[in-house]
């Protein structure tokens, strides 16, 4: 509750005081990036008391006790496939590798009691004569009702044209952690007007948020509920120009959405926004500025973060210290082989927004 956790390189993850902002620890100091791949911030994910960390090549996950920081276990996909996604329930914790869904049961209150009982595997993709290729995308929602992932496959067609087809699975979970076929199959693929699948955000319940962008260039946030399958929501953009709303996270009945505005410059004060849904009334949250659509956002009960890097310079006088960042690849190639001291660098910004204050 006191502390936030941001995802850096490899498998380093920073700990902060949520607060200030002050360094406390960093977890997977042990661990090297070991090529390009790992260079990138890690995936992670939450619940309870505990922490599941993405480790190096997408092959381990470690996992720790939030509570002291310990780690108290690690585990891999019974073949060793790179990991596409991790996320957890109060009792799972869910892998996504290869073609399928790999679970363990867990406590996760309870981090350094139970490492994890391996459940099993499940396929998620089909492999066959359309699609024989690995995910594009691969994602997953877990809550204690529903396991729903998303999948992205590109499908090769004749003279050498290809396209994108995107899945959406549903799968209900029962009490004791048994988790079933998908349901209602026969809408699993989405049309082939869907171009993109831009995020999606499962509550507590049965509530499914899904945002998708059309070849026709309109984007479609869409409610569903799992139970029944039924679409209770739906919000369109009518253009490619048009505001954009990409779900968050759900709080209760209020879903907290990232509105990718137009390019008019007053639009950004409506960066972030919630859907309260019973009343299916879509609310500004004013003050809260994203300087680009890729600034990440975390919402808990009482805060928001934001989180958003840029590239920048430091002082020199080079004869390219005049030059905008948004430069050719021959240039940007130049200042690459300049002094390390003048090379562009990237500035990570983290800004925090308390609920009951006005100020950030």
């Amino acid at each position: 509750k006191d502390k936030v956790y941001l995802s850096r390189e490899g498998s380093r993850v920073e700990v902060r005081n949520s607060q200030t902002l002050s360094p406390i620890r960093l977890l997977n100091n042990d661990l090297e990036p070991v090529n390009n791949e790992t260079r990138r911030p890690c995936r992670m994910c939450s619940h309870g008391q505990t922490l599941a960390v993405l480790g190096p090549n997408r092959i381990k996950v470690r996992i720790f006790n939030m509570e002291t920081d310990d780690m108290v276990g690690e585990i891999e996909t019974a073949l060793g496939s790179p990991v596409y996604d991790v996320a957890m329930s109060k009792n799972l914790l869910i892998l996504l590798a290869g073609w399928s869904i790999y679970y363990w049961r867990i406590d996760s209150d309870a981090p350094h009691q139970e490492r994890g009982q391996f459940g099993g595997s499940i396929p998620d993709v089909s492999v066959d004569g359309e699609f024989q290729n690995w995910c594009e995308v691969h994602r997953v929602a877990v809550n204690s009702k529903w396991l729903v992932t998303r999948a992205t496959r590109m499908r090769i067609q004749g003279e050498g044209g290809m396209n994108m087809i995107h899945f959406l699975n549903v799968r209900q979970i029962s009490k004791g952690g048994n988790i079933s076929q998908i349901l209602r199959p026969e809408s699993s693929r989405l049309p082939e007007t869907v171009a993109e699948f831009t995020g999606m955000a499962l509550n507590n319940d049965n509530l499914l948020a899904i945002s998708l962008g059309s070849r026709g260039y309109e984007g479609m946030l869409s409610i569903i509920d799992l139970s029944t399958g039924t679409k209770i929501f739906e919000l369109k953009s009518v253009h490619f120009f048009s505001t954009i709303h990409i779900p968050l996270k759900w709080q209760e009945k209020k879903l907290y959405l990232k509105v990718i505005p137009t390019d008019r410059v007053e639009d950004f004060a409506e960066s972030i926004g919630y859907l309260d849904v019973p009343a299916k009334e879509l609310v500004s949250i004013p003050g809260i500025l994203l300087k680009s659509s890729r600034d990440l956002v975390y919402i808990d009960q009482t805060q928001i973060f934001t989180l958003s890097t840029r590239l920048e310079r430091l002082d020199n006088h080079s004869e390219f210290s005049h030059e905008e960042l948004n430069m050719d690849l021959e240039k940007f190639a130049l200042l690459e082989s300049e002094e390390e001291d003048h090379r562009p660098i990237y500035a990570v910004t983290v800004n925090i927004y308390d609920f009951w204050n006005a100020a950030a």
